[in-house]
């Protein structure tokens, strides 16, 4: 609700990509870029580094901003391919980011892509503004 009224947001859609189908939680279309995110509903401490992300209760995945940020460079590149303007855009049309609902604490992540690509959720709206205006 917070952001730009100009703004397209679209939940919970499924890429086709390869032979396999990725689920996108949320693509956000501002001014100048476009996100893909994924929601992760973790409560308590998160620490990890660009392999693998381990959760208060033990539990370990791989990194999931491996995962967004393949979606991402998918659906750019599908982006290009049905969008005539873009084509003539260089450089990175689609971002990838983890939006994190269940915890208040920033994790510790060992993972350079982690300072833009991973936010609380309280903090969302205007990460994403801000990142759209570079």
């Amino acid at each position: 609700a917070r952001l730009p009224d100009d703004w397209l947001i679209v939940a919970n859609k499924i890429l086709p990509a390869s032979g396999r189908s990725f689920e996108i939680d949320f693509i956000a279309v501002g001014e100048r870029a476009v996100f893909a995110i994924d929601a992760k509903s973790r409560r308590g401490r998160i620490h990890g580094s660009d392999v693998q992300w381990v959760y208060a209760d033990g539990s370990s995945e791989r990194s999931p901003l491996n995962k967004i940020d393949y979606v991402a460079k998918v659906l750019a590149d599908r982006l290009r391919s049905s969008v005539p303007h873009l084509r003539d855009i260089s450089g990175h049309t689609v971002f990838g980011c983890i939006v994190l609902d269940g915890t208040t604490e920033r994790p510790i992540l060992r993972d350079p892509r982690a300072a833009d690509g991973v936010v609380l959720v309280a903090d969302a709206v205007e990460a994403l503004r801000q990142w759209d205006a570079r």
